[in-house]
């Protein structure tokens, strides 16, 4: 079946994935604008958590953790957002190159590009996940004996389906929650790297490490701190890029109709 890494908190990951790296925590995380010259901090426990030697100023001087919260805080509660996402080594999930998600607190929907010429739709609720998807995808799938059936129609698969694990993946990868996964660390390092741009947005980037995982976080400067970057590097997905845009904008997504539960697609 061709799937997808299901993403995991740092905490569950397989130790060959690299064992996490435990730093003292920081007393105060909002430390409001301690420093303005940029140059390396420390940690309590003495690990660096500030890399870069440019002048910081305003929000940028603040601590990583601090900003880290600020950026979390603004991007977890949005009511819809969209997300463009590609993988380096799509050989490592599945073969899937890129993906698009608008995703929402009531429904999730995008594409999935397999290559340059698979394309596969998914609209991701609760308890139940709709695809629409050529046959030969079908084919790499424990459904390949219904792949005619099933091509080019949109199909719905239940939570309690026997065919539940085709979507997973899609559920996984469709979710901000899972996206902002490292939001909320435990133990791990947090590091503040260079000011960068994500489009016109200056930026500043906070780093959360664990043993050979890091995911980078791009916060906006002088702007509201949502995440406009998360690029997620592991041993399981080689690099995940992804960019968040449109903020609380995206339109409300439904259910599609007519869709046909898979058991029912199989069995006529």
């Amino acid at each position: 079946m061709t799937s997808l890494p299901r993403r995991v908190p740092f905490c569950q990951r397989r130790p060959h994935v690299g064992i996490a790296v435990v730093v003292a925590v920081v007393a105060a995380l909002a430390s409001g604008c301690s420093s303005s010259s940029g140059s390396s901090s420390t940690t309590q426990g003495g690990k660096a958590s500030t890399t870069t030697t440019q002048p910081l100023t305003g929000f940028a001087a603040q601590s990583p953790q601090a900003i880290l919260a600020a950026g979390c805080g603004a991007t977890q509660p949005l009511s819809s957002v969209a997300v463009a996402t590609t993988f380096s080594k799509p050989s490592l999930v599945g073969g899937v190159s890129s993906m698009a998600w608008s995703m929402s607190t009531a429904a999730n929907a995008g594409t999935l590009h397999y290559g340059k010429k698979t394309v596969v739709q998914s609209i991701v609720i609760p308890f139940v996940t709709y695809v629409k998807a050529p046959a030969s995808w079908w084919a790499t799938t424990t459904a390949s004996a219904g792949a005619t059936a099933l091509g080019g129609r949109w199909i719905s698969i239940g939570q309690t389906s026997t065919y539940a694990p085709i979507a997973q993946p899609m559920i996984s990868f469709s979710n901000l929650a899972s996206l902002l996964t490292n939001c909320l660390p435990t133990g791990q390092q947090v590091v503040k790297g260079r000011l960068g741009s994500v489009g016109s947005a200056e930026t500043i980037n906070v780093a959360v490490q664990a043993g050979f995982t890091t995911q980078t976080f791009s916060i906006p400067t002088t702007s509201i701190p949502y995440i406009l970057k998360s690029v997620m590097l592991s041993a399981q997905v080689g690099q995940e890029t992804s960019l968040l845009s449109g903020f609380n904008t995206q339109k409300k997504i439904a259910a599609p109709a007519p869709a046909t539960p898979i058991e029912a697609a199989l069995a006529g």
